[in-house]
């Protein structure tokens, strides 16, 4: 492999505040992701407290296209609020999709990962006896990354929820919002 000359780096400087623009620029950018997540092991998360994997895709116009994975850890156990609402609260738990299952949500772009931890408060609205909505809101906080995001920075909200589901579902689809900035 070839060494990196100076004069390239300065050239590659130059290119860059050209398309980007000054080091100012690097302030925290609106993030505005708008997507699908779909996730399994429901049935188990809500009645026996295990971990609920996830996968999501979708854009955002400061990432660009990209993906997301992780899990739910629940740190409460479904409480009813009234007659046809339960709540429970999760936070980011291993990651089934890494080889050592770091407890990270992981958004994946073309620029780099981002690492994010998280806690949520989760909702199953029953529609009729037999179906409910599963629905999340969650605070997530960016606590680095890869590539562009290696020293990123910020927080945003998640919202999803899915449509009518049959309540002894496995798996849901849901959309998703996630709103706040983020600091490359």
């Amino acid at each position: 492999m070839r060494p990196f000359r100076p004069s390239r780096l300065a050239a590659l400087c130059g290119v860059c505040l050209f398309l980007f623009g000054s080091p100012a620029s690097a302030r925290a950018g609106d993030y505005d992701f708008v997507g699908e997540v779909i996730f399994t092991n429901i049935q188990n998360g809500l009645g026996f407290g295990e971990d609920v994997p996830y996968f999501g895709i979708g854009t955002s116009a400061l990432t660009g296209p990209s993906v997301q994975f992780g899990s739910i850890r629940p740190t409460s156990k479904p409480t009813p609020v009234d007659l046809t609402t339960v709540k429970f609260t999760g936070e980011v738990g291993p990651n089934p999709f890494l080889p050592c299952g770091d407890l990270v949500h992981v958004v994946a772009t073309e620029d780099g990962l981002i690492f994010c931890t998280w806690t949520a408060t989760f909702t199953i609205q029953f529609v009729s006896a037999t179906e409910v909505i599963f629905s999340g809101d969650g605070e997530f906080t960016v606590t680095g990354g890869t590539g562009k995001y290696k020293n990123a920075s910020g927080r945003f909200r998640t919202l999803f929820a899915t449509g009518t589901i049959p309540a002894t579902s496995d798996s849901a689809l849901a959309g998703v919002t996630q709103k706040g900035k983020i600091k490359r």
